[in-house]
């Protein structure tokens, strides 16, 4: 009888795919090993084990989006197997106190890190970006070592990293998000490798290779030399910040849009050559000071003009004496003064000096800031500008206190392409012999009712 072969073959179809949709290995669903890591075609899928202390197998070479999320590990070993590390792949593991990303990986997922509020130490052997929102809100975050070959720090990256004091630049890094350090409240030095040829470093803040632009002053500085050569400050360079007094030089002809966002300063004084301020969003200052006869006093219909006063002949003199004293003999000393401008000569301290007989701030920041001067001058720059940044951006949902990063995993396995296309077969095959099953029944009945 036909009909009882189609029968048979449907049944054996069936069982057949049956059997090979559960047998393990390189076309199998992902599979948990004794030590609870789900692995797939070399992908560590998911952590569903009780360890808290663990060594990732030497046959992984991925770990995968939110593989370890919210988990209480307190350590883990990665292998110089692994080449990658996906989205979120640690996130949220408060109890996870330091890493070691090998020299292997070489591309790394956003929020990898983030939200790790034990973590005090991060070591990335790599050679690669660090991406976006890494380690948000890692805020126990103390000692961050990057190797020579990062490429970038991107958008957030050690946002609300409230541990870190200091940071250095590699000197393969060619972009830095401006956004990259927001609210690491403590930071107060951001230190570019002296041989790199994209940024550079003076006091404390972080410059274009040329000084021309500055591009981020750390959060946690109370008070700032502003390099007398610098003629933009990029958007977001005093984000957040909360200094006095802000001394911007001659050669400073722009103040980009949201260079001071956040940020909270006493008095902003403008040098001769700033003529435009861009839209500042949420910044709280108390005065804007500007010389008489410049272009910057035209900034006084600008929006400014309640809280703007306009300074007598050569408002910069404080400025230029300290930083040019050594350099020139201290001859813009008494340039705030106007009348006796003549009589600064010597040096940085005599141009302070004698800025104290007849100017506003001569004599003060004269003084104070002369001592820069010798490190202005010795400053050697050379090449193209880097660049300023990404705009400011989030790509994690942040509460309004700014502290708290949302991130929603996925706890269902991934099983990848291979896993997959097992499965439309063995489903296609399943579905054969259900109908030669059912068509060999219809044959059947056919037959006897023809009887």
């Amino acid at each position: 009888m036909k009909y009882r072969l189609k029968r048979r073959i449907g049944m054996i179809l069936i069982l057949a795919m049956l059997v090979v949709m559960v047998i393990p290995g390189d076309i199998s669903f992902a599979s948990a090993d004794t030590d609870g890591f789900v692995i797939e075609n070399g992908t560590l899928v998911q952590y569903i084990g009780t360890e808290n202390a663990i060594t990732i197998p030497g046959e992984v070479t991925s770990i995968g989006e939110g593989a370890f999320q919210n988990t209480s590990i307190t350590s883990v070993s990665i292998p110089d197997s692994v080449t990658s590390i996906g989205v979120s792949a640690f996130a949220g593991c408060t109890n996870l106190t330091s890493v070691t990303i090998p020299a292997s990986v070489v591309s790394i997922g956003t929020s990898a890190f983030a939200l790790c509020s034990g973590m005090t130490s991060v070591t990335v052997l790599a050679s690669t970006a660090i991406p976006a929102n890494c380690f948000t809100g890692c805020g126990s975050l103390s000692s961050v070592t990057l190797s020579g070959g990062i490429s970038a720090i991107e958008s957030e990256a050690f946002k609300n990293c409230s541990g870190l004091t200091s940071f250095a630049i590699p000197a393969a890094t060619s972009r830095i998000a401006s956004d990259a350090f927001d609210g690491c409240t403590e930071l107060v030095a951001i230190n570019a490798d002296a041989s790199s040829s994209f940024f550079v470093t003076y006091d404390g803040c972080l410059y274009g290779k040329t000084m021309l632009n500055l591009l981020r002053c750390p959060q946690g500085k109370t008070s700032i030399s502003v390099y007398s050569g610098v003629t933009t400050i990029a958007g977001g360079a005093f984000y957040g910040c909360k200094i006095g007094t802000v001394v911007l030089p001659a050669s400073c002809t722009q103040i980009a849009t949201n260079a001071f966002e956040g940020s909270d300063i006493s008095t902003l004084k403008i040098g001769s050559g700033s003529a435009t301020i861009g839209d500042q969003t949420g910044w709280n200052i108390s005065a804007i000071e500007v010389p008489a006869g410049t272009t910057a006093e035209a900034l006084q219909s600008g929006g400014y003009g309640d809280i703007m006063t306009v300074t007598g002949g050569g408002s910069n003199g404080g400025n230029n004496g300290g930083t040019n004293g050594d350099n020139n003999g201290g001859t813009n000393g008494d340039n705030n003064d106007g009348t006796n401008g003549g009589s600064g000569n010597g040096n940085g301290a005599n141009g302070g000096t004698n800025g104290t007989n007849g100017g506003t701030n001569g004599g003060t920041n004269g003084g104070t800031t002369g001592g820069s001067g010798t490190n202005g001058g010795n400053v050697t720059v050379s090449g193209t500008n880097g660049g300023s940044g990404s705009t400011r951006g989030t790509t994690v949902t942040v509460s309004a206190d700014g502290t708290t990063v949302t991130h929603v995993k996925d706890d269902t396995p991934t099983t990848g392409p291979a896993t997959n296309a097992k499965c439309i077969f063995c489903l296609g095959v399943i579905l054969i012999g259900v109908y030669l099953i059912l068509s060999s029944k219809k044959q059947e009945y056919q037959e006897a009712i023809s009887q």
